[in-house]
């Protein structure tokens, strides 16, 4: 069943998903479309369906790479679409090891895939490329520990690595210049407490951090910082309960999360909400009844002026492969 959300005209403002240099990491271009409706962009995609998958937009087109195709079974491919509707397989084996839980970000006009689970171990290392076919080896050791759960933003000119899960949640933020070489700022960032699938964005000149996985529980506290050393807690109740496997974006007046779910522990409680807010304080519902579906460990980004959900499971056991997108 699909549902139409009410209008909302917003101006989004692509932020590490147009990164282009590590002098001019961010294109802060404004682009304007009403997100007044979802419209399924395609129902059966070519690439396998999968959840907990990573994704980018970077030289006009949408790059999604790795994941969890079924229980206990990751895979290391990359697809590339312009339009989200056609897709082309850039790689069935990239160079980075089969994975899930890992994070993809533009950095230095290069997209980066770094850390996850392998099914076996956690991953600390650090893949970049320019085509999405070839894959370098920037770092097999980026981080003290292999880590997952993991999340990257580029603000200040900088890379930031935000909370993860090593064998408990991290309560950790690193910076970088280069993706190679990573410096610790803090290891007690958040009052209450480490975190990993949490959901993060950049929004008024500053980085913020919304709810996620703690220890044995969900959160959906807001936090804000501008030095990635100093965070203050916004709210503790970002309009809705606990959240993981989330994703957030940004426009010039408001940030959103959507998707995810409110369970510790299992994949039930999927979401298909659009959460607002102004200042990170005080948060309203866009719409609880998103098109795309319920879902959680789905890809979240924007991309030629729309904002795109792909792929994630709409339970403990379905793995979806459509695409969804506003316009």
């Amino acid at each position: 069943m699909r549902h139409r959300i009410s209008f909302v005209s917003l101006v989004v403002v692509a932020l590490v998903l147009t990164s282009c240099g590590g002098n001019n990491p961010l294109s802060l271009t404004p682009v304007s479309y009403n997100a007044n409706a979802w419209q399924e962009a395609v129902a059966t995609s070519p690439f396998t369906a999968r959840g907990y998958a990573t994704a980018v937009s970077y030289n006009g087109k949408i790059w999604i790479a790795g994941g969890e195709i079924s229980s206990g079974v990751y895979t290391n491919d990359v697809w590339s679409s312009t339009d989200g509707i056609s897709w082309t397989q850039a790689t069935n084996k990239a160079a980075f090891s089969r994975r899930y839980g890992h994070s993809m970000v533009v950095y230095d006009n290069k997209m980066w895939v770094m850390c996850g689970h392998d099914g076996s171990q956690f991953l600390r290392d650090a893949y970049y490329s320019t085509d999405g076919e070839n894959w370098t080896l920037a770092n097999a050791n980026a981080f003290p520990s292999g880590r997952s759960g993991i999340r990257f933003v580029v603000y200040n000119n900088m890379l930031w690595a935000i909370g993860c899960y090593t064998t408990s949640p991290q309560n950790t933020v690193y910076q970088s210049a280069d993706g190679i070489n990573w410096t610790l700022v803090t290891n007690i960032a958040f009052t209450s407490g480490g975190r990993y699938h949490t959901a993060v964005c950049v929004f008024k000149d500053a980085m913020w951090v919304i709810g996620g996985t703690l220890n044995g529980q969900l959160t959906n506290d807001v936090y804000r910082s501008t030095d990635g050393g100093t965070w203050t807690r916004m709210s503790t109740f970002a309009g809705a309960s606990g959240r993981s496997f989330h994703g957030a974006f940004a426009g010039t007046e408001k940030m959103y999360y959507t998707s995810g779910q409110d369970s510790y522990g299992s994949e039930t409680g999927t979401k298909q909400d659009v959460i607002s807010s102004m200042d990170g304080i005080t948060w309203s519902t866009v719409t609880s009844s998103a098109g795309y579906g319920a879902r959680t460990g789905a890809v979240i980004l924007v991309h030629n002026s729309k904002i795109w959900i792909i792929a994630g499971k709409s339970d403990g056991s379905t793995y979806l492969k459509n695409v969804w997108n506003t316009h």
